[in-house]
């Protein structure tokens, strides 16, 4: 025990003897030896690679790779830690690109930390990230992305209890998103929209606009798409639309759509669908009194 001690000091005292380019070169050859020896199976080494080009000069295999890890880790179910490879990879854009390339590129990565966003339920610094990716949006004329970024802003503030703000936000989003007949804008959306006005008591509003978008989901055939965010949509606003009826004391009727929803969730196999709809449904069953 004591030899492998004393080795692994030598190791680290030779590591860190190293001049500092030495050492970004080293920490690129790493990384590009890891990517060629398990190019069959990479996947499994996203996170060693990423730390590896991090420490390189490597900067755009870096950003890959901490997308990359991010990507996986939010397959994984861990929001976190997805959360936390986002910030980084925005960390290297701010380092090592500017001007338009910078922008898209941040675009791209502040598209992709909504849902660890959303499954966080906001963190502190969710509000700076949702209005830069909006400003960004405006910069480059881009519509669609400013409409989800108004949809997300509205969710965060609905979430903080600022319900009349996350109405105005969500329901400009939405807005939008029918006028330009863009049923993934609309999808992305129409939650948040919903859940503002769950908090205020405007079930029928609720009911009118999840009845829209159920049947403009079905039409389209994509009842098991989640349009970029962390939940199937379909189900949820069959959950939502059967709680909203509840409320109105359309026990039978709601507690079907919320039953229907929920099969449509274990179908999709997505977890945080699987508990919104649970919720739902349960709720639904505590208004009725059962």
């Amino acid at each position: 025990m004591e030899y492998i001690f004393r080795n692994v000091i030598t190791q680290e005292v030779a590591y860190n003897s190293l001049l500092f380019d030495r050492r970004r070169e080293l920490h690129g050859y790493i990384g590009m030896a890891i990517e060629e020896t398990y190019s069959n199976r990479l996947e499994e080494f996203y996170e060693v690679i990423a730390h590896h080009y991090s420490k390189s000069d490597q900067h755009g295999r870096t950003l890959k790779y901490l997308k990359l890890s991010g990507e996986k880790a939010l397959r994984n179910s861990s929001a976190w830690e997805a959360f936390e490879y986002y910030k980084r990879a925005l960390e290297v854009l701010e380092r090592h690109l500017e001007g338009a390339e910078q922008k898209k590129n941040k675009l791209e990565i502040l598209h992709a930390m909504m849902s660890p966003i959303i499954l966080l339920n906001f963190p502190d610094e969710s509000l700076g990230l949702l209005e830069e990716g909006a400003t960004i949006s405006r910069e480059l004329d881009d519509q669609k992305s400013l409409i989800r970024f108004y949809g997300n802003i509205g969710f965060f503030h609905t979430v903080k209890g600022r319900h009349q703000e996350g109405i105005r936000f969500s329901g400009k989003a939405f807005d939008e998103a029918v006028a330009i007949n863009d049923l993934t804008a609309m999808a992305q959306t129409a939650p948040d929209l919903c859940v503002s006005n769950l908090a205020t008591g405007q079930f029928k509003t609720v009911i009118e606009i999840t009845s829209c978008m159920v049947h403009a989901i079905h039409k389209a055939e994509k009842e098991q798409d989640n349009f970029g965010g962390p939940a199937i949509v379909y189900p949820t606003f069959y959950a939502l639309s059967g709680f909203s009826m509840a409320h109105l004391g359309r026990f039978e009727e709601g507690l079907s759509n919320c039953l229907y929803g929920l099969e449509e969730a274990k179908a999709s196999d997505n977890l945080f669908t699987i508990s919104l709809s649970r919720n739902y449904t349960g709720m639904a069953y505590l208004l009725r009194g059962a």
